[in-house]
């Protein structure tokens, strides 16, 4: 056991940097560069020496786990504070090293939940839990309508709680997990009390659509860490998630392989040294495709996209480059960047995931062979990099790596995604309510893919902006546009 340092004296001289912290805040300090660094090596000595002394004294370790719990929450409240004073580098700081502790303590494992358990994203970060299990301990899982799946996922990878949104399949999924000890949840209510668990860290939305919307704004409520794989988050309440963010302990991760890329190449950059951000796009199996034969494309044309494996929503979307346009307005939020900095390139190959433009005039990119499983491994370990066998990048094996600009009249789906975004308000909601009710349409053959564009334009010139919606508003603005739309397409007004 390390003699010079005990958690008590640590706790009690942590007491004191609040203190100093709080006459900083109070302006009787100055906080100068020599301060910063200071704390940066207290909280250092702190986090980790605490931690040694749990991991050396084994069988004992439970005594000061409580006193290192005390620690943590203290440092989250400084976190905290530092968000709302808008001291992020002091803010980011706090919170990789909370992060670090956790996984550098072997002893310990991340409580993780995966909302949307058995969607495609949901079933690759399963597949991952296979080779990281001694790292995780699955909390819980959610899915909308795969019972059957939903139990089966349960049992394989030992969960402790699940909730299916499909009420009339509840009964049914009792039988299928009956004398499990997994714990089936029979409302929405307590699905989010499960984010106030203290044992749960990271909350994985790979919920599809709208749906995962207030999931996300919950989880962050509840102070976890966020893997973000819903992009319509961000589109539709895009404002009040980042207002959240500030306001409680948590980190949003993006899963999105792009905004996974952009967040990696900000990694240890700084926020005013960004030029531009730059998006890649693979241009689905269409960007190729003259705008006289759009009429002519059949729905199992738009499903077999050229180089990602997806669900059928998605898919749709990237065929007709609003998954694009939907990820132009999460990167605003997620980054702050203006829109007229946020760039489209069309690169067929799906090497590079996307690129940042710095001042000075250099880009970073970052690439890797197209699997989602990589930007969600990166975001199931971050801040740090943990090894994981996946497909590894041989640039033989590419003649030629090509990028071309996106022609925005074929693709009007990309226009009107920055056009909503610079409406702001409720207007990327109604963008995405009015996609969500198309490309279902789409999918049932009820709508054909060519007329996407034009029945989403149509829904945002018929409705009425709010500049500043509340929550409640946004809700009611995603219900009344999917009514809408479903009319104006049932009528056939869009031959």
């Amino acid at each position: 056991m390390n003699d010079d340092f005990n958690t008590p004296i640590l706790i009690a001289h942590l007491f004191e940097v609040v203190k100093w912290i709080n006459s900083v805040h109070a302006g009787k300090a100055q906080l100068t560069a020599a301060d910063i660094e200071h704390l940066q090596k207290t909280l250092k000595i702190f986090v980790f020496d605490i931690l040694g002394l749990v991991q050396e004294e084994g069988a004992t370790a439970s005594a000061d786990n409580d006193n290192l719990d005390a620690v943590m929450q203290i440092l989250l409240q400084l976190r905290q504070q530092a968000k709302q004073d808008k001291n992020w580098a002091q803010a980011d700081f706090i919170r990789d090293q909370l992060q670090m502790a956790y996984h550098n303590n072997k002893n310990s494992q991340r409580g993780i939940a995966i909302l949307g358990s058995t969607g495609n994203i949901g079933e690759q970060a399963l597949d991952l839990l296979n080779t990281h299990a001694a790292h995780f301990t699955l909390k819980l899982l959610t899915a909308n309508t795969q019972s059957k799946r939903l139990a089966e996922q349960a049992l394989q990878w030992k969960a402790e709680k699940v909730y299916l949104h499909d009420k009339a399949q509840h009964k049914y999924l009792k039988r299928l997990l009956q004398g499990s000890g997994v714990e089936v949840l029979d409302t929405e209510t307590q699905m989010y009390d499960c984010f106030q668990q203290d044992d749960l860290h990271l909350v994985l939305v790979a919920v599809v659509g709208y749906a995962g919307m207030l999931p996300t704004l919950r989880a962050i409520q509840a102070n976890k860490d966020v893997a973000l794989a819903n992009k319509e988050s961000l589109v539709v309440a895009g404002a009040i998630i980042t207002q959240a963010m500030q306001s409680y302990s948590g980190k949003l991760i993006p899963v999105d392989s792009e905004h996974s890329a952009i967040f990696q190449c900000l990694q240890g950059e700084a926020a005013q040294g960004v030029e531009k951000l730059i998006l890649t796009a693979s241009g689905g199996p269409f960007f190729k495709l003259g705008t006289d034969e759009w009429q002519h494309i059949t729905l199992a044309q738009a499903l077999k996209h050229p180089t990602w494996n997806m669900g059928h929503k998605i898919t749709i979307d990237s065929a007709s480059m609003m998954n694009k346009g939907l990820e132009v307005i999460e990167a605003h939020w997620l980054f702050g960047i203006a829109p007229k900095d946020i760039e489209v390139v069309i690169h067929p190959q799906s090497l590079i995931h996307s690129m940042v433009q710095f001042i000075d005039g250099s880009v970073k990119a970052q690439l890797n062979p197209p699997d989602m499983r990589g930007p969600i491994h990166y975001a199931m370990f971050y801040p740090e990099r943990e090894a994981v066998d996946l497909k590894r990048l041989n640039f033989s094996d590419y003649a030629e790596i090509t990028f071309t600009q996106p022609d925005t009249k074929k693709f009007k789906t990309l226009a009107l995604a920055y056009q909503a975004l610079e409406q702001g308000g409720n207007m990327p909601a109604v963008l995405n309510a009015a996609n969500e009710a198309v490309v279902a349409a789409v999918l049932r053959e009820q709508l054909p893919f060519y007329r996407i564009a034009r029945v989403l334009e149509e829904m945002m010139q018929r409705t009425e902006l709010i500049a500043q919606p509340s929550l409640e508003e946004l809700q009611e603005t995603h219900n009344q546009i999917i009514t809408k739309t479903n009319t104006y397409i049932n009528q056939k007004i869009w031959i």
